[in-house]
């Protein structure tokens, strides 16, 4: 909460509160395009892992503490796109979605496609159970992605599986 109420007073420092309009990803495996004619709806843009918009004067962020943070930039068409994967957003391919997305609006192609992963938990620190083992080798198969440890867990390397997505 802390971390939000900052990045908030440092974002209406540079753009001024009367033009912020700021929407922050939360945890679900949906897709919301931010534009000016949907500003108040608030419960929608949170209720979604994936934000993509061609609009300026709209700031799209996502928050995230272990989960990855991706954002998106299409040189050509000037989009700009924010992605919260956590492993279920991972195992559901919501950066894959939204590049598709991306595609099919507004023309988006690698070629002109920025894309940066921020910061999130490691792979060496990432242990994950059964459950979670099985979404994942559904999900990507013949991959990487995750290294056997003891007593049926594994070690899950988010940033690898987000970054075969692109």
């Amino acid at each position: 909460l802390r971390l939000e109420q900052t990045l908030r007073r440092v974002m209406i420092e540079k753009f001024g509160e009367d033009n912020l309009k700021d929407h922050f990803a939360d945890t679900r495996d949906t897709l919301c395009y931010a534009t000016n004619d949907n500003q108040d709806a608030t419960y929608e843009l949170l209720e979604t892992d994936g934000l993509i918009t061609t609009e300026r004067g709209i700031c799209i962020a996502v928050m995230s503490a272990d989960c990855v943070p991706i954002l998106l930039f299409d040189r050509r068409n000037n989009v700009v796109g924010a992605v919260h994967s956590g492993w279920r957003g991972t195992v559901s391919k919501i950066l894959e979605k939204t590049l598709w997305e991306m595609h099919r609006v507004f023309g988006t192609r690698g070629e002109d496609l920025y894309a940066g992963i921020g910061p999130s938990v490691s792979m060496e620190s990432y242990e994950v159970g059964e459950e979670v083992i099985e979404e994942i080798t559904r999900s990507f198969r013949n991959s990487d992605v995750l290294t056997p440890i003891k007593n049926n867990k594994a070690k899950l390397d988010l940033w690898k599986a987000n970054t075969i997505q692109l």
